[in-house]
């Protein structure tokens, strides 16, 4: 993988990679998605400002981007994203 806008992307030992972001105060959930072009292909909702992905097999050469988004009760929050291939 390589990284794109001066992220660091790191594939670890148990071929997972870390995605971290700045904990925002008082949100307790976040979202956390996959994106292949337009599509979404990977969604789940965390409790940390950290995510371990490992399902590296939806993974291929293309060009990816990765989006997180505070969950709040009424609605989803700004989103904070990145690329990388």
């Amino acid at each position: 993988l390589l990284p794109l806008e001066a992220q660091s992307i790191n594939i670890s030992k148990s071929n997972e990679i870390l995605f971290k972001w700045s904990p925002i105060p008082g949100i307790k959930k976040y979202k956390f998605s996959l994106y292949d072009n337009k599509k979404e292909i990977y969604n789940t909702t965390v409790s940390k400002s950290d995510f371990r992905f490992s399902k590296l097999d939806l993974l291929d050469r293309k060009t990816f981007r990765w989006a997180v988004s505070p969950l709040t009760d009424q609605e989803n929050g700004p989103e904070t994203s990145g690329t990388f291939k």
